[in-house]
């Protein structure tokens, strides 16, 4: 049972503004804001005479967020119900430890079983085997798994689209360069063919 403040929820006293957003404390910003000058020449259509117009604009702030977060998506909730506390802690392990921008994670079993604070690497094993059953890793090698990043994710998942897509490129032209290969081959030994025949031609007369 958790202690704190208030030993009941009817003496917890009703708040009309969120006592969590500070943003400041948490790291919401404003940055940008520089002046742009911007020079402009009108012609007069009459008299072909020229003018400078110099316009001075506010630049646009963007809003920054500097407090890191991992995404953790509704489907992963389902599969958190039923998990056992090793499969709960190597999850917490997951989240707090699996790197910007891609969808897989390097896992030391030792420092696992550590974070965990599991006298035996047995427990951990039980805990990543759960999530590897329910679709939330899957090995990649021997000590990296894949993240399932329809479950969880830290950054934008448009760079696995992008990633993606490099690599339907890349395959493409080694296909492409493969075949190409292949052809000259062809036409290489059918050229060679050619003469050998027409060598043999020219002795049989």
């Amino acid at each position: 049972m958790s202690k704190g403040l208030y030993s009941s929820i009817g003496s917890v006293p009703l708040l009309v503004e969120s006592p969590f957003v500070n943003l400041k404390k948490v790291g919401v910003y404003y940055k940008g804001g520089k002046v742009v000058s911007t020079n402009h020449q009108i012609v007069n259509s009459d008299t072909g005479e020229t003018s400078e117009v110099i316009t001075r604009s506010a630049g646009s702030f963007d809003v920054s967020d500097s407090l890191e977060y991992v995404k953790v998506y509704k489907d992963l909730l389902v599969v958190v119900k039923m998990l056992s506390m090793s499969g709960m802690w190597c999850l917490f392990y997951v989240l707090e430890y699996l790197p910007k921008y891609v969808d897989y994670i390097s896992i030391d079993v030792e420092a696992l079983r550590m974070y965990c604070g599991y006298k035996h690497k047995k427990n951990v094993s039980v805990g990543l085997l759960e999530l590897i059953n329910n679709g939330v890793l899957s090995r990649r090698d021997k000590d990296s798994y894949w993240v399932n990043p329809n479950y969880l994710f830290r950054g934008s998942r448009k760079v696995l689209l992008e990633a993606d897509n490099r690599q339907h490129i890349h395959s493409s032209l080694v296909m492409a360069i493969s075949e190409a290969n292949q052809n000259n081959k062809k036409q290489n030994e059918n050229g060679k063919l050619r003469k050998q025949g027409g060598g043999e031609n020219r002795e049989g007369e």
